[in-house]
């Protein structure tokens, strides 16, 4: 399923209306004709209760929207667009012949006091839904909050103004009510705090069900754009069927999405608790530093203490260049390398040429560090690459190791084997998984097992405590408390314990199943620690199980 977004032009096209705005302070209405889609462009001072009100003059007309853009700036200015497709042709015909009129109906609505007034005179409808609403929030909210919420200009009045009267007919006062109030508790929670705020809930219309996903957050790091992208990563692909997005007076952006799973059913509750984790960890970054999670776990230690150390002294014995290609990062759809090129000084070396000639096989350069040791030059390099301009991970190797081999052509690749075969291990697994656990959270769970055991246990095997340990993170995250589980692989009893990470206690896990334990692997996700604790079959494991139940989770 592909999700419609605005097109770079479109994007475009709107900061130039908005900066026009600004100069002139007069707002802007346009109804473009292309490629059988109808675009209604407006620009212009928000209101609460516009969005309702440029929609409603073409609901009015018999027109569906088939694409809904709506955003408020930190200036109370309001961008807005909607897009018609698939008309029959007498509609197209309708359309374009009354588009000067709709152009004048946009003007005038645009200005402030046309949904009120339209309210007033035929929208009944909205009145009953707004009371029946008011009654729901008295049980549901204290005094105070009660009356902050009905005032003029509170939480409800603008939530009834902003939606459609057939959004509101379509959904029970009671779910209605839970929105306003968890819309106005999150916003309030965010000032006293400064922390990403997110609530998830399943509920019934008179059409479908329904996943609500309430996220507040900074404006500079929260967009609606990202919150689709990020629902992606973590549960894969769904159905957008409404969304709302504002920021407030205080900077905080409020975006309201409702989804469906592939299948047009609620997301499973016991992905809620994921869900919030995901979202809180992910927008609590600034935008830039986000989706970076597969860190070098040894880090700038290992590469200054001892890979370097060695590597310049296999140059220094063989006098043969050493070139070391690491993954940092790595993406559904980027990989960040770490790069190290070792030679003898005196060998020839253009470091222009080698920059130039890595960039010309599709890499960034991020950074490029020389320096020498002992007469022997280290070159040391951070480079990103998009995985779109390669068929694979290894392709992305193959083509950076043919770059460096057209300026030193008999450099040797220390780590190409283990590289590969690790590469060649997790597309194995990841199709042993399927759908049961995200891409990225196979990769992210897959780089924080030791290199040794990567290498020992089979793909099956290491998919299987996957999905173990994607199972626990899920219930821990709903039960908030210690729990364990187990299951049987080719060679192994494993158990697995979720508990938060600062409470892993690796040398009382050790000490207490001295003698009986194979291997262990810690894993950090979401905030919570997962251990993982490999017996072999010959061991007792209702002995096992009963020390966990008396020593571990006690």
């Amino acid at each position: 399923m592909v999700l419609e977004k605005l097109s770079i032009d479109e994007e475009s096209y709107l900061i130039e209306l908005l900066n026009n705005f600004r100069k002139t302070n007069e707002p802007y209405v346009e109804i473009n004709y292309s490629g059988s889609v109808f675009s209604i462009y407006v620009v212009a001072r928000d209101w609460a209760g516009i969005m309702d009100a440029v929609l409603g003059i073409f609901h009015d007309e018999g027109y569906n929207i088939h694409f809904a853009y709506a955003v408020a700036t930190e200036k109370d200015e309001a961008i807005i667009v909607l897009k018609i497709k698939n008309l029959k042709e007498s509609d197209i015909i309708r359309l374009i012949e009354n588009k000067n009129r709709l152009l004048s109906l946009l003007k005038t609505a645009i200005k402030g006091g046309f949904s009120l007034t339209k309210l007033l005179n035929i929208g009944t409808k909205k009145i009953k839904i707004y009371n029946e609403v008011m009654d729901r929030l008295k049980e549901m909210s204290s005094i105070e909050e009660y009356k902050e919420i009905v005032s003029d200009n509170g939480e409800l009045m603008k939530f009834i103004l902003s939606r459609s009267e057939q959004y509101l007919s379509e959904r029970r006062p009671e779910d209605l009510a839970y929105i306003v109030y968890k819309s106005y508790k999150l916003q309030k929670e965010f000032l006293k705090t400064g922390k990403v705020q997110v609530d998830i809930k399943n509920y019934t219309t008179t059409r479908e069900k329904l996943t609500g996903i309430t996220l507040l957050g900074y404006h500079e790091n929260v967009s609606l754009d990202d919150l689709l992208d990020a629902l992606k990563e973590v549960i894969g692909n769904y159905q957008r069927k409404f969304d709302k997005e504002f920021i407030t007076d205080e900077g905080a952006a409020v975006i309201r999405l409702e989804i469906t799973d592939e299948k047009g059913d609620f997301i499973e509750e016991e992905k809620h608790a994921l869900i919030v984790n995901y979202l809180k960890e992910e927008f609590s970054k600034p935008r830039e530093k986000r989706s970076k999670f597969f860190k070098i776990r040894a880090g700038m230690e290992l590469y200054g203490r001892i890979l370097i150390p060695y590597l310049i002294s296999e140059v220094e014995r063989t006098t043969v260049p050493q070139m070391l290609i690491l993954p940092e990062d790595i993406e559904t759809d980027r990989v960040d390398l770490r790069v190290f090129i070792i030679f003898p000084h005196n060998l020839s070396c253009s470091e222009n040429f080698l920059v130039e000639t890595i960039k010309n096989k599709g890499f960034l350069i991020l950074s490029m560090e020389s320096k020498i040791r002992n007469d022997i030059r280290v070159i040391h390099m951070k480079l990103s690459a998009q995985l779109i301009n390669f068929e694979n991970e290894i392709d992305v190797y193959n083509s950076l190791k043919s770059a460096i081999i057209k300026i030193i052509p008999n450099i040797r690749d220390f780590d190409e084997g283990m590289r590969n075969l690790n590469v060649q291990k997790l597309t194995e697994i990841i199709q042993i998984v399927g759908n049961k656990v995200s891409e990225k959270v196979v990769k992210r769970l897959f780089y924080q097992y030791d290199d040794v055991l990567r290498l020992n246990l089979s793909p099956h095997e290491i998919a299987e405590e996957i999905k173990l340990i994607y199972n626990l993170l899920t219930r821990f995250l709903s039960l908030e408390r210690n729990i364990y589980d187990f299951l049987i692989t080719e060679r192994f009893n494993v158990l697995s314990i979720a508990t938060k990470r600062e409470e892993i206690d690796t040398e009382k896990l050790i000490s207490l199943f001295n003698g009986k334990l194979y291997s262990f692997s810690i894993f950090e996700i979401y905030n919570v620690g997962i251990v993982v604790l490999r017996f072999q079959k010959n061991v007792d494991f209702s002995e096992i199980m009963n020390l966990v139940d008396e020593k571990v989770l006690k």
